[in-house]
Order: structure tokens, then C-alpha cells, then sequence
């Protein structure tokens, strides 16, 4: 026997069909308009899931595009334009991190909400607070602490989202499975982040005078990317079930589905495999490093000029490179 579960996506006027035979495998999608060459293809590359796919790849880097993306290559830009030090900015890292203790609660918000209500929200509170961080003068540290706390418990509950909308876009795929649908996110993701930094990095190597307003520009500007993704999301990506169990509340039927995942022991080991491989580098790299005691630049905020990217041409080089660059038997000055 075949059962079949209609759900029309919104950016089409078919239904998208999903067959199940007698023992319940072999679950897969179909078009009725697409030719064989869109069945070959995989599930979220198809017309009709495209939209949502990318969608849910975007809200998974854009919300981090203002900020933690930048943090590698424009960590003190970000920091002088906020008026904190490294310590500070390490400081609101940290705060960001407790994100990693919350992510059990935030189980049961993905089994209450549907994903793209969740990810058009998330979107939404980083967009309010980021124009916030980056254009109320005079902000306290203490505001943005908070912030960056908040940051911290959307991060649990979004991020989810988006491992569950790539698992929801994909569903079904019996040729290609849904390891593809994680590398096309990945990549997608890393090549967003990696085109939007180079393009501030490259403005500040061009015009390192106005680095301060480049910065605030392109933070505003990558901002407001998510406005569109926010209509995006709404829009396009489909509706989900949600918890459900009879005799029994919403809110109630979300907690005992995740108390359901909880007893599976392969859950758990998975996470800390996870873990494993990923805390030394995220922590190693999202602290900043403190000042070694012959470092030019003892002050964390000590950079106006953008001297880190384009050295002035007056400074003078340093006595390790003057000994390498000039013989030990001449006693002429060396110029400036």
C-alpha cells in the first residue's frame, strides 16, 4: 500500500509528493513537472526546494557577517570602532560561548516552533541589535554584554534550525542522501563568509584613513541582507509539523519528544565526538591573544592607522631587520 502526504512549497503550484511503500521505506520526493533529468538531481537542488535551500544555507552565515566573521582578519577595527579593548571584545566571545550549555533547552523551542518561524525571528533580533551595537554612540560595555548574551540563547535555537530546514529540505533523497545537502551548505557558508570579510579587508588595505567608517558601513550593510532574507524565509521556506501527541498540549508533546532523543545513547556520544574535534580550534581561535612583553603595540586600542594591514612609511624597521639587511662591516647610518 502507498500512502502519500501532499505539501504544497509556496513558490509553486504543484505539490510535492512523498511515497512510502508497505514497510515504510524508500521514502522519497517527487515533481509531477519534472523531466528525468530533475529526478536525477538531489531533492533541495530541484525547482521547487532551491529557494528554501538556499534560504536556510544564507540565515545560517548572514547573521554572523557583521561580527564574529570579521573577528579573524578585523578583530582590532571592530574593536576600536565599539571603544572596548581586546579584553573586551574577549569578553563578549566568552559571553557568546555559554551558547554551548543552553542547547538542550533549546530542543524543545525546534520541536515547538516550526523552522522558518524560528530562523525569521532569529534574523530579525540580530538585525535590531546589530544596528544598535554599531550606531548608538556611547553604548555601555554592560549593553553590550547583554547583547552578546542574547546572541548566545538565539544561537541555540537557531542554529538547530538550520540543521533541521537542510534535514527537512532534503528528506527522502534515496540516491544521494543527505551528506551532500551538509556540503553544499559548508561550502556555500565558507564561501559567503570568505567573500564578504575580503571585501571589507580589501577596502581597508585600499583607504586605511577612513577605516573607521568602512567598518560601520559594511556592518550596517551586511545587516540589511537580512532583511530580504527574512522575506526569503517567509516565502519560501515550507511549513513543518511540529510536535504533536494526542490528549496532550504542544508545549508538553515538544518536551516529551526531546526527553525521547535524550535517552538514545548514540546522540550523546555523537555530540561529544563533535566536541572533541572542534573545541580546541573554536577556543583557540575565538580568544584573543594578549601581548607578548617586546610586542610594538602594548595598548589594545593603540591602532588608528590601520598599521596592522600598511605599515606608514616613517616608521623605522626594527633592530632584527636592520642586522639581517646590513652588512656587519658597515658604520654608514642606514636611512630611514
Amino acid at each position: 500500500m502507498t500512502v502519500s502526504i501532499y505539501e504544497s512549497f509556496p513558490d509553486s503550484s504543484t505539490a510535492i509528493v512523498s511515497e512510502k511503500n508497505s514497510e515504510g521505506k524508500g521514502e522519497h520526493l517527487v515533481d509531477p513537472q519534472e523531466g528525468a533529468a530533475g529526478q536525477r538531481r538531489p531533492v533541495f537542488l530541484r525547482r521547487d526546494h532551491v529557494g528554501a535551500f538556499l534560504s536556510i544555507v544564507l540565515s545560517g552565515q548572514l547573521v554572523y557577517a557583521a561580527f564574529e566573521a570579521l573577528k579573524g582578519s578585523l578583530m582590532l577595527q571592530i574593536s576600536g570602532v565599539l571603544g572596548i579593548g581586546i579584553d573586551g571584545f574577549g569578553a563578549m566571545m566568552s559571553v557568546i560561548g555559554l551558547a554551548m550549555y543552553m542547547y538542550i533547552p533549546a530542543g524543545w523551542i525546534n520541536n515547538r516552533f516550526t523552522i522558518r518561524s524560528i530562523l525569521a525571528t532569529w534574523c530579525a533580533w540580530r538585525l535590531v541589535t546589530l544596528m544598535v551595537l554599531y550606531l548608538v554612540p556611547g553604548l555601555p560595555f554592560t549593553m553590550m554584554l547583554a547583547i552578546a548574551f542574547s546572541w548566545a540563547v538565539w544561537d541555540v535555537i537557531g542554529w538547530p534550525a538550520v540543521v533541521n530546514g537542510l534535514t527537512f529540505i532534503s528528506r527522502g533523497d534515496r540516491h544521494h542522501g543527505r551528506g551532500m545537502v551538509m556540503g553544499f551548505f559548508e561550502a556555500i557558508r565558507r564561501s559567503v563568509e570568505f567573500i564578504l570579510a575580503m571585501i571589507v579587508v580589501g577596502c581597508v588595505w585600499a583607504f586605511p584613513q577612513h577605516w573607521r567608517v568602512i567598518i560601520i558601513g559594511f556592518a550596517v550593510g551586511y545587516s540589511l541582507l537580512l532583511v530580504p532574507l527574512i522575506a526569503c524565509l517567509l516565502r519560501l521556506v515550507p511549513r513543518n509539523a511540529i510536535a504533536h501527541q494526542d490528549n496532550t498540549s504542544a508545549s508538553t508533546a515538544a518536551l516529551l519528544g526531546l526527553l525521547k532523543v535524550m535517552a538514545r545513547p548514540r546522540i550523546w556520544l555523537a555530540g561529544l565526538a563533535a566536541m572533541c574535534l572542534c573545541t580546541g580550534p573554536t577556543s583557540t581561535s575565538s580568544t584573543p591573544r594578549p601581548p607578548t612583553s617586546n610586542s610594538s603595540t602594548t595598548s589594545p586600542t593603540a591602532w588608528p592607522d590601520c598599521s596592522g594591514l600598511r605599515r606608514p612609511a616613517s616608521s623605522a624597521p626594527s633592530s632584527a631587520s636592520r642586522r639581517d639587511s646590513s652588512p656587519t662591516t658597515s658604520s654608514s647610518p642606514q636611512p630611514p
